[in-house]
């Protein structure tokens, strides 16, 4: 037979465990809220990342393109003045 204090003792004991509970159900909670947060973030900047990598592809080829106009020339003229070919010929 269970005496009014052991009663007692359980209701505190099952008291006890559902404010546990109760706390650890807002920290979940609050991990999730967290989590989705840093989800919605993520996929934010690789929406922007899927927008911007091409274009910045097609920038840096755009400057390699340019770069070669300008080295090309500037190249050929220093290659001709050096003429490390000259003596060498039959």
């Amino acid at each position: 037979m269970i005496t009014k204090a052991q009663l007692r003792e359980e209701n505190e004991l099952l008291r006890q465990q559902c404010a546990k509970l109760l706390k650890d159900r807002e920290q979940a909670e609050q991990e999730l809220f967290k989590a989705e947060s840093v989800l919605r973030e993520l996929k934010r900047r690789f929406k922007i990342h899927q927008e911007e990598f091409p274009k910045a592809c097609i920038d840096v080829y755009a400057v390699g393109i340019k770069t070669g106009e300008v080295v090309k020339p500037v190249f050929s003229k220093a290659m001709a003045s050096l003429s490390l070919a000259q003596g060498f010929t039959k």
